[in-house]
């Protein structure tokens, strides 16, 4: 099944004139609009040197142009009075270049040579990769005019296709290039869109310049919505994929590339991908297309903070319930005589307030809501009155015996529409204890085969909060696991972070993850959820000496509820 959707989103833009008078003359002035910024990540592998423009939604109207910088990205700042679509333009010249994936080398990036991304309003970060080029020759092509409810959809119309297991084509993807080892790309967004656009690019290695070759190859082909090897009713020159396997060769690179440079979760994650699609419905966003009455799914489920429930926004107000009357009951039932599952989370011990999904399968996958059927089907109950949606789709991100996790797009008549709707619910794990008690904050673990535990830790504070959006865990500074990302579950290992500054790292009594001469290693894997961060660890630490420490069976549990 496919999706067909747009979201409407509404522009506002907010002059702050002010005027004033004195005596007999009259006067007003213009408060001067800050500027707006973008940071733009270019990937085909890591690009160097190319020239970024910033255009108006015409894609002729410059707003502004940089350069890429050393570390593959660049932020350019744009008048803050234009408010709509931007059409982000990576242009190669004489010194641009990029490492290709495919090739495993550099490659010039040259003198007419263009990768483009489109963006909504407000957007202040973008990718600029093969995927975000198809979406935007799919509006050429055809000749449609950018709106931020088009931009949106193309890009999720995109996405849902060529990389189902991503929830957005505009994220910045980790950038592959010459020093990209085993283990750098991460089960995360990151991770997972630069696993999905090598694999892309090896799809053109038999071809002198792999990955541009390929972004020409699928936009062309991708245009009408069909990836068949046809342009305009004639076959590509110069095909260097075949249409008819593509999903299987995608799933080998895939696979290849995973055990080459992925961590261990993003192996196992590969389990749960679904295949490409090699169609797309775009008619509704042709021009004179109905468009305007299909929805797309968008939301990440952020407001869940790693956690069980299910979340929205309908209209201006948010509804996130995480709840159960029966305290410990699941949120998830499935039935396999009728093939049909059922999602419900309260709000709180609330039976008359919940949101409700019923009627989807048991596999990955979208399933538009069949509203004279009665399901699949969304309900909002407020107070115990039921808001059933007239329209609705749900799309199973991944499912199995133990969790489900997904998203949806709704309408209540009435109440509005929601596209950020978002649903988890993963069987609890009992954590060991340790020398913790059930209830008790602190850490328990074995200090080269020697058990030590500390159940007095106090609550997180700011001062636990290195840098913004991470904490140190443990207690700091007798035993620290650094740089964790607040707010949220995963899995993380020593010496990987988002860049050189934030690093996971652990340190006890002198010994350490981090030392230059004696580098160390460890295993971190945290769960947050109502404010605790808890979990699991182990690592091998050295002092300045050379000295090494072993530690086993670790066991954290901190209070982060006063944050």
């Amino acid at each position: 099944m496919r999706l067909r959707n747009v979201v409407g989103v509404m522009l506002v833009a907010v002059p702050f004139l002010m005027s004033g008078c004195g005596g007999s003359s009259s006067s007003s002035s213009s408060t001067p609009v800050p500027d707006k910024e973008i940071t733009v990540t270019p990937s085909l592998g890591k690009v160097s040197d190319a020239t970024v423009s910033l255009f108006k939604s015409d894609g002729t109207t410059l707003l502004a142009t940089s350069e890429i910088g050393t570390d593959g990205s660049v932020q350019i700042s744009y008048s803050g009075t234009y408010v709509g679509p931007i059409v982000v333009v990576v242009a190669g010249d004489e010194d641009a270049s990029y490492f290709d994936e495919a090739s495993g080398t550099m490659i010039d990036f040259g003198t007419g040579k263009l990768l483009r991304s489109m963006v909504p309003s407000g957007t202040t970060e973008t990718a600029v990769t093969i995927l975000t080029e198809v979406a935007y020759q799919i509006s050429v092509i055809n000749s449609i005019a950018l709106t931020d409810s088009i931009v949106t959809q193309l890009n999720g119309l995109v996405r849902q296709a060529l990389a189902p297991e991503l929830t957005s084509i505009i994220a910045a993807p980790f950038l592959f290039d010459s020093a990209t080892t085993t283990g750098d790309l991460g089960n995360n967004e990151a991770g997972k869109y630069a696993l999905r656009l090598a694999a892309l690019a090896q799809l053109g290695a038999a071809g002198a310049t792999p990955a541009l070759t390929i972004v020409e190859q699928l936009a062309a082909d991708f245009a009408d919505g069909t990836l068949d090897g046809m342009s305009n009713s004639s076959a590509i020159d110069g095909l260097l994929y075949n249409s008819a396997n593509l999903a299987s060769n995608l799933n080998t690179f895939l696979s290849t590339l995973a055990a080459s440079y992925g961590s261990a979760e993003l192996q196992a994650a590969l389990s749960t991908y679904t295949n490409i699609s090699t169609s797309i419905d775009i008619n509704d966003i042709l021009p004179g297309g109905g468009g305007s009455t299909d929805l797309i799914a968008t939301g990440d489920g952020a407001a869940l903070a790693g956690g069980n429930g299910a979340t929205g926004t309908v209209g201006s107000t948010t509804y996130t319930f995480t709840g159960h009357p029966v305290e410990g009951s699941a949120l998830y039932a499935y039935f396999p005589l009728t093939d049909s599952g059922v999602f419900i989370a309260y709000n709180g011990t609330d039976p008359i307030t919940r949101w409700q999904l019923s009627g989807f399968t048991n596999s990955e996958g979208i399933i538009n809501c069949n509203v004279e059927a009665g399901i699949p089907s969304i309900m909002l109950t407020l107070s115990g009155v039921p808001h059933l949606a007239t329209e609705c789709v749900i799309e199973v991100l991944s499912v199995s015996s133990t969790e489900i996790e997904g998203r949806f797009a709704a309408v209540f008549s009435g109440l509005g529409e929601v596209t950020d709707g978002y649903f988890r619910y993963e069987v609890p794990v009992e954590v060991p204890s340790g020398g913790l008690g059930p209830q008790e904050f602190g850490y328990s673990m074995d200090v080269d085969g020697t058990e030590v535990t500390d159940n007095t830790v106090l609550a997180l504070d700011g001062f636990d909060r290195q840098v913004a959006g991470f904490l140190t865990l443990g207690d700091t500074p007798a035993f620290q696991i650094r740089m964790i990302p607040e707010g949220v579950s995963g899995s993380y290992s020593c010496g990987e972070g988002p860049n050189s500054f934030r690093l996971v790292g652990m340190s006890y009594q002198g010994f350490t993850t981090d030392n230059e001469s004696h580098p160390g290693s460890c295993s971190v894997d945290v769960t947050f959820a109502a404010g605790i961060y808890s979990g699991t660890f182990s690592g091998t630490l050295y002092n300045s000496d050379g000295d090494v420490m072993e530690i086993t069976n670790g066991i954290v549990r901190n209070d982060g509820t006063g944050l």
